[in-house]
């Protein structure tokens, strides 16, 4: 695959590859069906399923994504990632500034498991030629991670995080119960 090729099919999707890989044993998935990008728009986040929410918060990264608002990258940051990297620094970031979005249509789902904060989603991403020159479709698997408060995140630049996360996390736990909040 020449240079071109591989930009094209790689670099506007490194969001998805860089949390995992394009194989995995569909034997221990957690079968939600077949689900697109809007279907989860109407029903109130109080009322979803933990499935039905982590798609909804893909789909909405996804939608922002597709639109130009590449803000949706750093609000999908791990926490100790935002408190080290300011907004002003992360859109210097190569991976970020060139991150590209205009061939982006869609995704829809596959199947979600789901670990504790942690979640293994399936999914296929939907791109068409912005030379109009045809649609493709990509499956994809990767990592969702839901750490604190009600939203699930896809980190892109700090996806091997996780770890970090978590003990930023308990740091600023003890660090309130010392300071008595």
């Amino acid at each position: 695959m020449n240079g071109c090729k591989l930009i094209f099919l790689l670099l506007p999707f490194i969001l998805l590859l860089s949390c995992g890989d394009q194989s995995g044993d569909s034997s221990d998935r957690k079968e939600t069906g077949q689900v697109s990008a809007t279907s989860q728009g109407d029903k109130p986040r109080a009322e979803m399923t933990e499935e039905e929410k982590i798609m909804a918060d893909m789909s909405n990264l996804m939608e922002r994504l597709a639109e130009g608002d590449k803000s949706a990258l750093y609000e999908n940051e791990f926490n100790y990632y935002q408190f080290e990297t300011p907004l002003s620094e992360y859109w210097k970031l190569d991976k970020v500034y060139r991150y590209k979005y205009d061939t982006l249509r869609g995704i829809e789902f596959d199947s979600v498991k789901i670990m504790g904060d942690s979640a293994r989603v399936w999914a296929r991403v939907i791109y068409e030629s912005s030379a109009g020159k045809g649609k493709v479709e990509q499956d994809y698997n990767f990592w969702m991670y839901n750490f604190s408060g009600d939203r699930w995140i896809k980190p892109y630049i700090s996806v091997a995080g996780s770890y970090r996360e978590m003990e930023y996390l308990e740091n600023l736990r003890r660090y309130e119960e010392e300071a008595g909040e």
